[in-house]
């Protein structure tokens, strides 16, 4: 290596972690409560995002319904354990809104088709929900 590219190596990792541009992003957990299923478990959502996981804490507070758009992984998780899915890549959208091609289905319906085998086009998910909490770990 070329001294002045080994002198530029050592000053980058001699450089504090404190000046990186983002601060670490924590995982935060919400409780959602399906509108078509109220009386099934509450879905518990894994946000690792600021930006989405404040506009879940807006959703919380606001109290009105939402159409939650995802992509179902067709196997339990740790944070949602009466599901036998989970659920990534969240957003947040009116509830009048409509998305082609994703499945609208009550999680009780959703969770008997993952345990039959059934593909869920795309794993797509949008129910209409409630975000209900925030859970802290």
């Amino acid at each position: 290596m070329k001294p002045h590219l080994r002198y530029l190596a050592a000053c980058l990792l001699a450089l504090p972690i404190g000046t990186q541009a983002d601060p670490m992003q924590v995982d935060r957990f919400f409780a959602v409560r399906s509108l078509e299923a109220p009386d099934q478990p509450e879905i518990i959502v894994r946000i690792s995002e600021t930006a989405r996981a404040n506009a879940f804490a807006k959703a919380m507070h606001v109290r009105q319904p939402v159409r939650l758009t995802s992509r179902i992984v067709q196997r339990p998780s740790a944070w949602s354990p009466a599901w036998p899915f989970y659920t990534e890549r969240h957003r947040l959208l009116p509830i009048d809104t409509l998305v082609a091609r994703c499945s609208t289905h009550a999680p009780g319906e959703l969770a008997r088709r993952v345990a039959m085998g059934a593909r869920i086009h795309g794993n797509a998910w949008c129910p209409a929900v409630k975000v209900v909490r925030e859970i802290k770990p």
